[in-house]
């Protein structure tokens, strides 16, 4: 039984930190009398002038439950960033925060379960990875060394149809072919999630010019893909090569920008320098219209090699993005 099997229908009483955050319910009750609008006193003018600076509206438990029901569906967040990142000590792991209008109270909570689904992926002690024309390579948590409370689960409430997962790995310091490797093993279990219905994923744009081959195969278990994110810019990121060390310090993914390839037509890319220490502006010599034209489609024929249907592969939308940070520990 998967994880998200295991996961309760309606609340979630504790957890690791990693896992969706934990649900405390705050029932709405009847308001008290001191909470009733009493008779005006003043000008109607002044009574109006009170209630348009009054910001706290204290009678919404005693709405029709339709129409406090229909507020809550129109508080639900627009489309969200869900990073997926990577550590010895902690395995898979996210810092995305979980919707607010999770934990308001029950009737939220009932609104936002039809939108959101809780996204759980195992992290074990050691993965035993298989190869597939690259190096095998096998993380640790933690080192060597013992388990004292077990190991976090990746975990994360994601809105399928709106929210994008971006697979960054964050703060990871590895070869290339172990952090594929570490790609295979996320995608490759989050397929085998009966809940999950992956349909919009963001991946650094370089992968589909050199190991375009084997993202084609992990992404193809997912037959509900409609849209792939490449990313340009990301000051958070660092830029591409060999052996993958980002120094950069972490902030949180809050924005995707649309790129427009007509006014940068050069394939350059604003990402974090390690040796630097700064963010910094370099030219990856391929135009984006290079891009489209030759990698795309080949990108499209490891999907369908990979076994995913051509019908579904041919209506999976390729954009370039921008990644906007925010502040750190915000």
């Amino acid at each position: 039984m998967t994880e998200a099997e295991k996961l309760p229908p309606e609340t979630v009483d504790s957890g690791p930190a990693n896992t969706p955050d934990a649900v405390q319910y705050i029932d709405e009750t009847p308001a008290s009398k001191s909470d009733t609008a009493s008779a005006p006193t003043t000008s109607d003018s002044a009574t109006s002038e009170t209630l348009m600076t009054n910001d706290t509206f204290t009678l919404f438990s005693k709405l029709p439950i339709e129409l406090r029901l229909k507020i809550w569906d129109d508080a639900i967040p627009e489309a969200r960033i869900i990073e997926v990142m990577w550590s010895e000590e902690r395995g898979f792991y996210t810092d995305s925060k979980s919707p607010a209008i999770l934990h308001v109270c029950s009737d939220s909570r009932a609104c936002a379960r039809k939108v959101y689904t809780a996204a759980i992926v195992e992290n074990s002690r050691k993965h035993v990875l298989w190869g597939a024309g690259i190096a095998s390579y096998a993380p640790q948590i933690n080192g060597n060394g013992p388990y004292k409370n077990g190991t976090t689960p990746f975990g994360a409430w994601i809105s399928y149809d709106y929210d994008t997962l971006y697979f960054s790995l964050g703060n990871s310091n590895m070869f290339r072919n172990q952090w594929c490797d570490l790609a295979k093993l996320f995608f490759t279990k989050l397929s085998q999630n009966k809940f999950v219905r992956l349909q919009n994923i963001a991946i650094n744009h370089c992968e589909i010019m050199e190991w375009n081959h084997n993202w084609g195969l992990w992404l193809s278990g997912h037959s509900l893909l409609r849209s792939i994110a490449l990313v340009v810019n990301d000051e958070c990121m660092p830029h591409f090569g060999g052996l993958l060390v980002n120094t950069a310090p972490q902030r949180p993914a809050v924005e995707i920008k649309q790129k427009d390839l007509d006014a940068e037509p050069a394939h350059d890319a604003t990402r974090w320098d390690n040796d630097l220490a700064k963010v910094q502006r370099k030219a990856y010599g391929m135009t984006w219209n290079g891009l489209l034209l030759y990698e795309i489609p080949n990108f499209m024929e490891d999907l369908i090699y990979g076994g995913m249907a051509e019908e579904v592969v041919e209506k999976i939308e390729f954009a370039f993005i921008d990644i906007v940070r925010g502040e750190a520990g915000k």
